[in-house]
């Protein structure tokens, strides 16, 4: 959480009773993955682990200076406490960032600070209704008119910790949201969602209403300012997320809403139906071209049940009689996954030879609108356009499908895309942002190849 005297203003400034889930400072959690590869299971104190501790505890002292010399003193003992080495589950210390805030927050804006009530299944996913009961359970009985609940991780029935994905306090926020019915609004550092990077088109526009499938789907492709599983996560609630700026409180903000019936102002236009252009680089897929595959009982049984085994989600996959690409979202956490799914199909599947699997690495760029019904259509008529001589040099693969409120294209990146980190957003000139760019002058600012109309 950054900016707390910020964040304490808006708390301090509702009479209602409030659930502030909140998330660790900016970087902590980096840190504390780092931090738990050298603290684990292991009790030697060595300077590198004391020097890591003393800045992780310095950091959040610093930040709440204002609480007074006592209490400081007992919240820096608190937090080196936590963070002794010789805890046999990393995920402990990958959550203290959290815990953290839930405590310095909760003396700041005089919140009681109570550990989360996510439960996880034996799978280690969250289990819903268990903690949806577990919320209830705890919300009912706790009767201080605000409660500081650390985001990010859960428990088992052994009160193992388990972490939800990055951005996984926008989650808890969701559980919570969905457990008791209350509205829930998120607060970060943008004036809601806008339709597109700012980093990428710094003068993109905040929207004023999305449904929950166009927030999703923008997610999927790139959009960070609201983590997409806490758009699953809501099921089958209906309360209405406010995505707000921490720093701009009366500025302009983002109304999500269960579908367009809810709308209060915008309206759906067929004739301009993106709403926002979103893009990653981060894709790896698994290509498959094998004449055997058609007359192969259970081929996408096999590989679907060992991407389980090794934990690999699925972005995508069309399928030929004979060829399948595999899209699968790459992080530094899953290269060596892919690898082993790519020698599995090698190894145990294909019936031709090794050289027809191949994996590359690509990038996505998705059209948002719940006007965006017809997919192929779609797909085809921005494919003419983005193939026109002006920008030749970008290639790209359409993924059509069912009817729903996005259009997706594959698109080829060269190794010199790769941003390095001291870029200017202005530098920003990867195929994927190229892409975003062209699209979201044509479709979001008044020009459209939906209507046929090619880039001049």
């Amino acid at each position: 959480m950054d900016q707390p005297e910020v964040v304490a203003g808006i708390v301090e400034g509702r009479s209602e009773r409030q659930i502030i889930v909140v998330s660790a400072a900016a970087g902590i959690t980096k840190k504390l993955r780092n931090y738990s590869v050298l603290a684990t299971n292991t009790e030697d104190d060595t300077p590198e682990i004391k020097a890591i501790r003393d800045e992780i505890v310095e950091r959040y002292d610093e930040r709440y200076k204002s609480l007074g010399d006592k209490t400081r003193g007992a919240l820096r003992d608190y937090g080196a406490n936590l963070l002794m080495p010789g805890k046999p589950n990393p995920n402990f210390y990958i959550s203290v960032g959290e815990r953290l805030s839930a405590k310095y927050g909760g003396h700041l804006f005089e919140a009681r600070s109570m550990a989360p009530a996510v439960i996880f299944g034996p799978d280690g996913k969250v289990d819903y209704p268990a903690t949806m009961s577990a919320i209830q359970i705890q919300v009912h009985n706790s009767r201080e008119k605000r409660l500081a609940i650390p985001g990010f991780y859960g428990f088992d029935d052994n009160l193992r910790i388990h972490l939800l994905d990055e951005g996984g306090s926008d989650r808890t926020g969701s559980l919570y949201g969905r457990a008791t019915g209350w509205d829930y609004e998120n607060w970060t550092d943008q004036p809601g969602i806008r339709s597109a990077d700012p980093r990428i088109i710094a003068h993109a526009p905040t929207i004023g209403e999305l449904t929950w499938r166009e927030i999703r789907e923008g997610a999927n492709s790139g959009s960070k300012v609201l983590q997409g599983d806490s758009i699953s996560d809501l099921g089958d609630s209906d309360i209405t997320v406010t995505v707000r700026d921490t720093f701009k409180p009366d500025g302009l903000f983002t109304y999500a809403h269960k579908d367009s019936s809810r709308f209060r102002e915008r309206e759906i236009d067929l004739r301009h139906p993106v709403v926002a252009v979103s893009g990653r680089d981060d894709l790896a897929v698994i290509n498959i071209d094998d004449l055997g595959m058609a007359n192969s009982l259970g081929y996408s049984e096999g590989i679907f049940k060992r991407m389980r085994q090794l934990g690999l989600s699925l972005a995508n996959y069309p399928t030929l009689e004979d060829y399948a690409s595999i899209t699968l979202h790459r992080t530094d956490n899953n290269a060596e996954a892919i690898l082993e799914l790519a020698d599995y199909i090698r190894q145990n599947l294909i019936t031709g030879g090794s050289d027809n699997v191949t994996i590359e690495n690509m990038g996505v760029v998705s059209l948002i609108g719940e006007a965006l019904h017809d997919r192929r259509t779609n797909a085809q008529a921005v494919a003419r356009g983005i193939g026109s001589a002006a920008v030749h040099d970008i290639t790209v693969t359409s993924i059509p499908g069912l009817q729903g409120p996005s259009t997706s294209f594959l698109v080829t990146h060269r190794p010199e895309d790769d941003l390095a980190e001291d870029k200017r957003p202005e530098d920003y000139v990867t195929t994927v942002n190229r892409l975003v760019r062209i699209l979201h002058a044509y479709e979001v600012e008044g020009k459209s190849l939906l209507s046929g109309r090619k880039l001049a």
